[in-house]
């Protein structure tokens, strides 16, 4: 597939950025040819991946950011995309990467409707997240945090079928060498099999699994919830069948 994502801008030390590489990277060692779309881009550009930054020239931020909305839509009706994923709040995209907070619940509670009205952008701002909100867009919220789908569901009352839920992941490089002893003891010690699954908490009730989910339930149709804090691992796979299984 082609697969195009939109990041107004790339730089190393971005956490953003960084899941945007991610995302990125792994489409790529799938088979699928992406494209990264952004404004700019600092830094070494990765094998493999195409990087198409567009040149914006704007005044302000809020100024560059629409000008850069207009860029994405533009080319997703030029170039043949089967994928798109917004990596900020850009209408028009397949998907969402919900980094943020609902723009929409905390302006309303910092600043008046005549100041949302009148300031270009906050105006701009707003007028992007409730167009990629909207009832008629089709636009899927990729969400990791419970507080971000909470928000965004009620405040926009979006259907459930407009959420995934992400696991949270981890970059390899944090993972060490001495953590996969603690592992094996604590597997040990609670009497369970290195290929057993086990999940820190269930995802969120009502969210829909993504396909790794899926994937994983088919293989391994039990899990043990291992809560943190006190109290007991509860057997049996979570919210309908589906597991997440330990990495």
């Amino acid at each position: 597939m082609n697969i195009l994502l939109a990041l107004f801008k790339y730089f190393p030390q971005g956490g953003l950025q960084k899941d945007t590489l991610r995302f990125a990277q792994e489409a790529a060692r799938r088979g699928h040819n992406v494209t990264i779309f952004c404004s700019s881009w600092q830094g070494d550009k990765p094998e493999g991946i195409n990087v198409l930054a567009q040149q914006i020239h704007a005044w302000t931020n809020y100024g560059a950011m629409e000008c850069f909305r207009k860029a994405v839509a533009d080319y997703l009706q030029t170039h043949d995309v089967d994928v798109s994923l917004a990596m900020n709040r850009i209408p028009g995209c397949d998907a969402y990467f919900v980094a943020d907070s609902c723009m929409g619940k905390w302006m309303r509670s910092q600043h008046s409707p005549l100041v949302l009205a009148c300031h270009p952008r906050y105006r701009t701002y707003l007028r992007h997240e409730e167009s990629l909100c909207s009832p008629n867009a089709h636009t899927k919220l990729f969400y990791i945090a419970e507080s971000q789908h909470r928000e965004y569901a009620q405040w926009y009352s979006l259907p459930e079928e407009r959420f995934v839920y992400l696991p949270p992941g981890m970059d390899e490089r944090c993972r060490l060498q001495e953590n996969d002893d603690v592992r094996r003891r604590k597997r040990a010690q609670l009497g369970l099999l290195a290929s057993h699954p086990l999940a820190d908490k269930p995802p969120p009730q009502g969210s829909r699994p993504c396909a790794c989910d899926r994937e994983s339930s088919s293989r391994k149709p039990g899990c043990s919830i291992l809560p943190g804090g006190e109290g007991e691992s509860h057997e049996g796979p979570p919210h309908g069948g589906e597991t997440r299984s330990a990495r």
